[in-house]
């Protein structure tokens, strides 16, 4: 078994000066979408290694969750470009869904594979705390896949 836990980092949901002079101080805190985004690849790149180096071709369950996130929102930026709309989770957990839990790790080798999984979760994510993809952004799965695989060779 392979774990992987972590905390986030809370970032504090700053009032622009409009809100101030209209008295609506945001209070809220939020979550790195690039965080949650980058630390899922380090993951699915550490899986990839480790069944590599064992040799192992079955396979897989993945569990993932992030918890503690009712009334959290997400920083919807990924590299400095704004991807996401604004939104509040509106649950206490976020879990993996099931067509995402089991993974056959000789497809998972493949590297389009593991970045259209990351791609597909992420956007799960980004659902469940109520953002949804800026239609402004353009091809939002293609500058994730760009972003993760300038990551992976950094």
């Amino acid at each position: 078994m392979v774990v992987k836990k972590r905390n986030l980092e809370w970032e504090e949901q700053r009032s622009t000066e409009e809100q101030i002079e209209d008295n609506e101080i945001v209070e809220r805190k939020r979550i790195s979408f690039e965080e949650i985004f980058l630390s899922i690849l380090a993951f699915f790149e550490f899986i990839n290694l480790f069944y590599e180096s064992i040799g192992y071709h079955g396979y897989s369950k993945l569990d993932l969750s992030i918890k503690n996130i009712l009334n959290i929102s997400l920083n919807p930026y990924v590299g400095g470009v704004r991807i996401l709309s604004e939104g509040v989770s509106i649950v206490e957990e976020y879990l993996l869904p099931e067509k995402f839990q089991t993974v056959s790790i000789p497809k998972f080798r493949n590297q389009d594979e593991r970045l259209s999984t990351l791609i597909e979760v992420s956007k799960d994510i980004a659902w469940t705390f109520g953002s949804e993809i800026d239609p402004f952004s353009g091809n939002i799965d293609d500058f994730l896949r760009r972003n993760a695989i300038s990551r992976i060779r950094a």
